[in-house]
């Protein structure tokens, strides 16, 4: 097997062809943006901070040869206008997806292989290429698309003094992405909450492939928490945004006001958080460097992620591992074993988030055995579970009929 993956970003730090490279089956890479001085350029990603151009350094991996590597001249300038503003964000990267699909068409006739895997929104002109190629496609689908684009518009809908941003997409961007899952021959997704939207679009059943992603810890936590000195902290890690259920998390802080529960927010503010009339118990940190995301969890007992729409939500595999139990709703990756590594609540439903609260804070015995649950839970998305199983489809080794969701032992 020899495969051509397309990606714009460096989607789950380009696991895919990191895997394919090291097993040497890996034809190319062709993506928007790449650092050719890789680890040469550490002493400029110093010097640079967090903005653009770091983020921009470090788009390699070592591991991968520059040589197999491909970063077409109109994808490039395609992906400096959508960081640059100068068009609206979702006119920009919806252009910028086609520009790559093109582009990638054109490097599929130029190398050797028989497989293509690629992500969702900027594939539809390499798909039919490979098609015509008679080769096999997985596209991995990372989001729930129009469903996703829908929950942003009312959830802004219902909140706007909080002058909330999110990329709008056009219209015929979602044209294409319905062509995409017509096309490919497996849709890779990572969650049921993601499969059922599919569905939902169309998408026959037999096509789409649940599996989650993988998330290994540095440094693997052994003790589970405790409750400590009578308090629960509870930790919202990720972009405050709408789309997350910010404000239902926001008024279940105000709902146990009059409880010994402390809440930290942490991360990029994607509404104006001074418009929010935030209750005394929460703490708005902002954003915080990666260095330092261990910390707040060792410092937390709790992660708490109501999100409204979510392809998987990474963060929640990240707090396990971490030892924390988790309130989490449906609509996003199964991590959480309601009543055993946290609760799963509707979506949209602070008082429920609030009774699960206060029920741990009267039953501290509850935090601990949660804690030691989702520390065993955290085990099934190692990389060592998830990705024989993603190979296994690019591959073409799981055959169309698979049952519903294909899970990790």
């Amino acid at each position: 097997m020899k495969v051509l993956c397309t990606q714009i970003g460096s989607r789950q730090h380009y696991e895919v062809p990191l895997k394919l490279s090291l097993a040497g089956q890996l034809a190319l890479l062709v993506t928007d943006f790449w650092n050719p001085l890789g680890q040469r350029a550490g002493w400029i990603t110093r010097l640079l901070g967090s903005g653009v151009l770091r983020r921009a350094a470090e788009r390699f991996h070592p591991e991968i040869p520059s040589r197999k590597v491909r970063v077409p001249l109109r994808a490039h300038i395609r992906a400096l206008v959508a960081v640059s503003g100068a068009r609206p964000l979702g006119e920009s990267l919806a252009r910028l997806s086609v520009t790559l699909a093109r582009q990638s068409a054109r490097w599929a006739g130029r190398c050797d292989h028989d497989t293509l895997f690629t992500f969702c929104g900027a594939a539809l002109e390499v798909i039919e290429r490979e098609k015509a190629l008679g080769n096999r496609v997985v596209l991995d689908q990372f989001d729930t698309g129009r469903e996703l684009a829908h929950t942003l518009r009312e959830e802004s809908g219902r909140y706007k003094n909080l002058g909330a941003s999110y990329p709008q997409y056009p219209d015929w961007y979602y044209d294409r992405l319905d062509e995409e899952w017509k096309l490919a021959d497996q849709i890779v997704v990572n969650s049921q909450w993601t499969r059922r939207c599919l569905a939902g679009f169309g998408v026959p059943p037999e096509k789409i492939v649940v599996i989650p992603l993988s998330v290994t810890a540095a440094r693997p936590v052994d003790e589970p928490k405790r409750m400590s000195g009578g308090r629960l902290r509870v930790l919202w890690l990720g972009r405050m945004c709408l789309g997350k259920g910010l404000m239902y998390a926001v008024e279940a802080a105000r709902a146990v006001s009059g409880l010994p529960i402390e809440f930290t927010f942490a991360g990029i503010p994607v509404v104006d958080v001074t418009r929010i009339d935030w209750p005394a118990n929460c703490h708005v940190i902002g954003h915080v460097p990666r260095s330092a995301v261990a910390g707040l969890y060792r410092s937390h007992e709790l992660l708490l992620f109501p999100t409204l729409n979510d392809g998987f939500g990474r963060v929640q595999v990240e707090a396990a591992l971490h030892g924390l139990p988790i309130i989490a709703t449906e609509r996003c990756g199964s991590v959480v074993e309601h009543n055993r590594s946290g609760y799963v609540v509707p979506v949209r439903n602070s008082q429920a988030i609030a009774e699960c609260l206060a029920g741990l804070l009267c039953r501290p015995h509850l935090l601990e055995e949660m804690s030691l649950a989702a520390l065993a839970g955290a085990t099934r998305f190692s990389e060592n579970q998830v990705w024989p199983r993603l190979h296994a489809v690019i591959a073409g080794t799981v055959e169309a009929g698979v049952p519903e969701e294909v899970t990790c032992a």
